[in-house]
């Protein structure tokens, strides 16, 4: 097989469609990159969850969580859709040292926090939400536990199984004034 040389113009428009193929996979990568699923805990394929990245945010939240909690440290954050509603949900640091995370959505415009969240153990259930979900779910596993702080006297304990294959199940415990109620229907802000 005889090789042929290619002219200049042969040279530079294969090495500029090079150019371009490559900028297109780097810029695809950097596109499909900003919102990726979030990180596979435990709770997370129950709700339509990406990541994005700060400066992504809408405009006011940031400034709400930060009105709310001034000395969080903010590590990231996520948009969720959850029974057609969009919220964000802002990750960080308390003062105290404490992993949370403040769900937001829009209401009459502005960005309000409607819980504060926290990943707890089972042997921090209060006793009235302990003994409701073993009562009512006796032979319960829990893998993950989030204490849904609604900011107005009520607690929503949010509880996660996990099957062998992976499927994921979720009971909510609402606590108010020392009462706790295994909830049959989500709970709705």
């Amino acid at each position: 097989m005889k090789a042929t040389a290619l002219n200049d113009g042969q040279f530079f428009l294969k090495n500029r469609i090079f150019q371009c193929v490559f900028s297109l996979i780097i810029l695809s990568t950097a596109i499909s990159c900003d919102q990726q699923p979030a990180e596979s805990e435990v709770g997370a394929t129950l709700n339509q969850k990406s990541d994005i990245s700060l400066d992504k945010l809408p405009k006011g939240v940031v400034d709400s969580v930060l009105a709310a909690r001034p000395y969080l440290k903010i590590s990231g954050a996520e948009k969720e859709i959850k029974n057609g509603i969009v919220y964000f949900d802002v990750a960080g640091t308390d003062e105290g040292g404490t992993e949370i995370e403040l769900d937001l959505m829009e209401k009459d415009g502005q960005w309000q926090i409607m819980e504060v969240q926290r990943d707890i153990k089972i042997d921090e259930l209060p006793a009235p939400v302990h003994a409701v979900l073993f009562e009512k779910v006796p032979e319960i596993q829990p893998a993950r536990i989030i204490e849904s702080d609604q900011g107005n006297g009520i607690i929503i304990f949010e509880v996660f199984t996990q099957s062998a294959d992976g499927k994921e199940s979720k009971y909510e415990i609402k606590l108010e004034n020392d009462l706790a109620e295994l909830l049959s229907e989500e709970w709705q802000h």
